[in-house]
Order: structure tokens, then sequence, then C-alpha cells
């Protein structure tokens, strides 16, 4: 008759394989949730970047045409252009401004003067594009109120502008501004 010794100390192949097996689920679940968490962040990284394109192209554009001193009718709602009364390279002088969303590779573009047009929203090696472009010049009704010009109306009758920009990322998800921007060198001597 063979006795067992209760005094010996250490595990069983059970309780180890137990033990691995526990410790395993317990990493799978750890990785789960780093890739889960891991992918939360970046897609909430893309929106921050979608927002921040957006946000200084449009803080650019309003910043310009506060002080429009004429605005072009480019016969395009893709096409901004306008003359501007704003200090640009140490010059007061009226410069001619030019915003246009070029669709071919989906680019917001600026252009000042006789420089060459540069892009300010979306980005040719991120994954960010400029969806929509446009904007509505205003003009002051009667009643004070700032309307749409309808098309009758000179575009010199313009005293505001509406801007909408809208950029989207590779996932198709898309964020939009919209703001009505009144110019500070030029007002109506009448209304319409």
């Amino acid at each position: 008759m063979y006795l067992k010794n209760r005094n010996k100390k250490g595990f069983t192949l059970i309780e180890v394989i137990l033990a691995l097996t526990l410790g395993a689920l317990i990493l799978a679940s750890l990785t789960v949730i780093f890739e889960i968490s891991s992918t939360n962040w970046r897609q909430i990284n893309q929106k921050r970047e979608i927002i921040q394109h957006a946000r200084i192209a449009m803080i650019r554009l309003t910043d310009e045409l506060r002080y429009t001193i004429r605005l072009n009718d480019s016969g395009s709602p893709n096409i901004l252009e306008f003359y501007t009364r704003k200090l640009i390279n140490d010059d007061w002088s009226p410069t001619w401004m030019k915003y246009e969303l070029n669709t071919a590779d989906n680019l917001l573009y600026r252009t000042a003067g006789p420089y060459s047009p540069y892009p300010i929203a979306g980005s040719t090696t991120e994954y960010i594009s400029v969806t929509g472009f446009n904007y509505q010049p205003l003009k002051i009704d009667a009643g004070g109120n700032l309307v749409q010009l309808i098309t009758t109306d000179p575009i010199d009758k313009a005293v505001a502008v509406n801007i909408g920009l809208t950029l989207s990322d590779i996932d198709g998800d898309t964020f939009t501004l919209e703001t009505t921007v009144m110019f500070r060198n030029r007002f109506p001597r009448e209304t319409v």
C-alpha cells in the first residue's frame, strides 16, 4: 500500500494548465480592449484633424473677406473672387484674392495677387478632402435684413457673404462649417 505524502509543496499539472488558460484569456481580453481603444483613438484623431483643417481655412477666409472692397462674380459657385484692403506683405493697397475648390484633387486653393495658388484646406498626403465650398452674396433689404442677392441684382450691392465649407475623410465622415461675413470696408449708401 502506497501512502501519499501530503506535505509535498507545488502545483499539480491541472492547476498549472488552468492557471495558464486563465492567464491567456485575460491577456486576449486585454489585447482586444487595447485594439478597440487604439481604433477609437485613431478615428477621433481623424475627426479632430478634419475640424482643424476646416477651422483654419474658414478663419483665414473670413478674416480676408471682412476687408473686402469689391466682390467679383466668378460665375462659378466653387470660385470666390474679391478685392481686399487687408495688410498683405506690408502693403495696404487693394489685393485680388481667389478661393477655388479644385474638384480634381478636392483641395481648396487660395491665390493672393500675382502669387501662385496653394492649398489651404484638404491634404494631398492625408485622408482629408474638401467636398464642398460655396458662397452666397447678401444685400440689405428695405427692412434692414440681410437677404440673398437675386440674379438681377448687381454683385456690387453685396455687403456680406454666406460661406459654406465641407470636408470629409476616407471613411466618408463629413464636417461642415457655415458662416456669414459682413464686409467692414464697404457699406451701401442706400438699401435696395
